[in-house]
């Protein structure tokens, strides 16, 4: 394995223990939380469908937690 694929690898590992943890918050409840953990796991995303994922994953918790504080 070359020093890309090595670098890919381990941003790809990033990626996806990021967005588990916002999944994993989200599920639990936790909106606000979630929502920063989703802004973390879409720095780590290596292509556009998973920065989109995030990015609309990020205002879905965004939208629960204000409902929530109402």
């Amino acid at each position: 394995m070359n020093e890309r694929e090595q670098i890919k690898q381990v941003w790809k590992q990033e990626y996806n223990e990021a967005a588990e943890a916002a999944a994993k918050t989200e599920r639990s409840g936790n909106y606000y939380q979630a929502a920063e953990l989703w802004k973390k796991a879409k720095e780590k995303a290596l292509n556009l469908s998973q920065k989109e994922w995030c990015k609309r994953r990020y205002q879905y918790c965004i939208s629960w937690a204000s409902r929530r504080e109402k």
